[in-house]
């Protein structure tokens, strides 16, 4: 008689697993989960203890291969009534989130290999669909990053990113000192950063002393009306590419106007202006 015994791989202290079946090809194994009645139910919600019952259900939920074979977990786990929610809920197995179907520690592994391949990668390794790993990766991400920090901003840099080959553009609000990224929000109009802004206090906003960006006019418009007190920083490269247009321009112009013999002054006069006077050699002097 064998005296394997698999549980202790399965620390699961609220279901009790009572069976199990390997495919022949050893490629599946399938356990069967109860849960353990000398835990009362609680809702996965607020965590009460539920007093009643409302009905039971039947889940499926994968969770860490061992080795090449797939493993998943079929539950029976129950609804119940749970009277702080006013509604009813399923009860917390620990084990799982109710709403995505593997277990809580294969959620942390995906999220870790999440970090280092593809979503497909990650989702083709284990053989689900790529749209539960992308919900995983998203879960984690939240909790690690969800929420807004905006206590101790002094500096901060506003710059827009382009998503989905360029046909959409996100706002990326950084902590210039730190380099943390602190808010992104949907879009590049004054409307997206007015979301970052109405995320602060009072106190918080005045803590602010300077905001760097580029030279867009909805950016400009929103720090003046949401934080009047803060300077406007525009970043180097904005700067030195706006002063090379005025340079176009104005060359341009005295080309159009110059005779042909002195049309031939202007070629290459542009990267004469731009240099730096001790670069400028004796070849360069017109």
């Amino acid at each position: 008689m064998s005296t394997l015994n698999i549980l202790p791989y399965f620390p699961f202290d609220r279901v009790r697993i009572i069976k199990q079946s390997v495919s022949s090809d050893a490629d599946m194994s399938q356990l069967t989960a109860i849960p353990d009645h000398r835990f009362s139910p609680k809702c996965h919600v607020c965590g009460s203890k539920a007093q009643r019952i409302h009905s039971y259900q039947k889940r499926s939920i994968r969770d860490l291969n061992m080795g090449s074979t797939r493993v998943w977990i079929n539950c029976s786990c129950r609804k119940v009534m749970c009277a702080p929610c006013d509604r009813i809920t399923v009860e917390d197995l620990e084990f799982f989130e109710p709403y995505i179907r593997v277990t809580r520690r294969l959620a942390l592994f995906i999220y870790q290999l999440c970090k280092v391949l593809t979503v497909k990668d990650v989702a083709t390794h284990f053989g689900i669909n790529w749209k539960t790993v992308k919900t995983i990766d998203k879960y984690f991400l939240e909790q690690q990053y969800g929420e807004t920090g905006y206590n101790g901003l002094r500096v901060l840099a506003v710059d827009e990113i382009a998503i989905s080959k360029g046909h959409h553009y996100m706002t990326v609000v950084l902590d210039y000192v730190s380099g943390r990224v602190v808010w992104v929000g949907k879009g590049r109009t004054k409307e997206t950063l007015i979301d970052f802004f109405n995320g602060m206090t009072n106190k918080q906003r005045q803590t602010i002393e300077a905001i760097a960006m580029d030279m867009r006019d909805p950016y400009i418009h929103t720090v003046k009306s949401q934080v009047p007190h803060v300077k406007i920083v525009f970043d180097l490269f904005h700067v030195v590419s706006s002063f090379g247009k005025v340079i176009d321009k104005v060359r341009n112009a005295e080309f159009r106007k110059a005779t042909k013999q002195d049309k031939d002054i202007f070629v290459g006069s542009k990267y004469i202006l731009l240099k730096n006077k001790r670069n400028i050699r004796k070849k360069d002097h017109r």
